[in-house]
């Protein structure tokens, strides 16, 4: 049987990686550039939009609602690839020896 002692630890190490990891991806920033560089984007970890820059010769162009909406939507797609690689890495370092005690779960 697993050890209550054992699986707080395992706990309080996970929620330790969990905010290690928030941390971590708040940091980090997407660039998106996007019709040969007219609308250029930068994205933090959080969603935020840190910076976005619209070329002069842009700022006229029919389609530029749709360059900045593809911008943006580009950002939230690396930020999401971003969190999901974050959480893989950390089930990866989750050690269940650590929560059962080095039990066989399976029997």
């Amino acid at each position: 049987m697993a050890d209550l002692k054992n699986i707080m630890a395992a706990a309080q190490r996970m929620q330790e990686g969990i905010k290690e990891a928030q941390d971590k991806l708040k940091q980090q920033r997407v660039d998106i550039n996007v019709g040969a560089n007219a609308v250029k984007l930068t994205m933090q970890g959080d969603y935020k939009i840190e910076n976005l820059e619209i070329d002069a010769s842009a700022r006229q162009h029919p389609d530029l609602t749709k360059m900045i909406i593809s911008a943006v939507n580009q950002g939230i797609e690396k930020v999401t690839d971003n969190q999901k690689k974050q959480i893989l890495e950390l089930a990866k370092d989750i050690n269940m020896d650590d929560v059962t005690g080095g039990e066989d779960s399976s029997e």
